[in-house]
């Protein structure tokens, strides 16, 4: 059962409020997701030149062409991407766990909670990132539409024993199958845009503060209009 607080509207300033008191876990969360990503874009920077140099110094011996070159090179980031997502997806997870639990999410409790089932974190991240990555293929809405599902899947995920494939199917039954969860979505979408906006214009230096703040408003918005109970 949440808190009293999950209930109550939400607000700019009460989100505000909220991610003031995270501040030390959510500035950690960016250091850590922007310091994997920047390890892995130099690891495809500096892999892709050797197996450039390799693939020029073998010539006809290497099991290579220059075309397949270039297209492992983005591969040897793999790693790190995945890390940094895992990390990041606490910006989200710290504010169902706030209101799950009724209490400030130190650093030690954020990143213990991925320590303590790592294992149902990664298949879960896994299963969406897939899904969402077909969802794009196939067409630009769907992948949208699966973005703004997220939220409430990570919610599951963290604050409930469910199973992966149940969460999963909640939280779209939570978000298309209510006329509430379709006014969340919307409400969210809008709130998204406007963060994108503001991110552009700023040279994305405003998605450091709009999009941990968001993800409070975005917490309390489904629990006010119950999507999330």
């Amino acid at each position: 059962m949440a808190s009293a607080s999950a209930y109550e509207e939400p607000s700019l300033e009460k989100s505000w409020r909220e991610f003031v008191d995270h501040l030390p876990i959510m500035v950690v969360i960016s250091l850590v997701t922007s310091l994997l990503s920047g390890v892995g874009i130099l690891f495809w920077i500096l892999g892709s030149g050797g197996l450039v140099a390799l693939q020029q110094l073998g010539g006809g011996s290497f099991p290579l062409s220059a075309e397949q070159t270039t297209a492992l090179a983005p591969l040897l980031q793999l790693p790190f991407a995945a890390l940094s997502g895992f990390f990041g997806v606490l910006i989200t997870a710290v504010p169902a766990l706030y209101y799950e639990r009724d209490r400030v999410i130190s650093i030690g409790e954020g990143f213990g909670e991925l320590a303590r089932r790592p294992r149902r974190y990664l298949l879960a991240g896994f299963l969406f990132a897939l899904v969402t990555w077909i969802a794009f293929l196939t067409c630009f809405l769907p992948g949208v539409l699966l973005g703004l599902v997220a939220p409430i899947y990570i919610n599951l995920i963290f604050t409930t024993d469910r199973s992966i494939l149940d969460a999963f199917q909640a939280s779209f039954q939570a978000c298309f199958d209510t006329e509430q969860g379709r006014s969340f979505m919307l409400a969210q979408a809008l709130a998204w845009l406007i963060c994108f906006t503001l991110s552009i214009c700023t040279c994305l230096l405003a998605a450091l503060v709009a999009g941990p703040v968001l993800a409070f408003y975005v917490q309390n918005l489904a629990y006010h209009r119950g999507v999330l109970r």
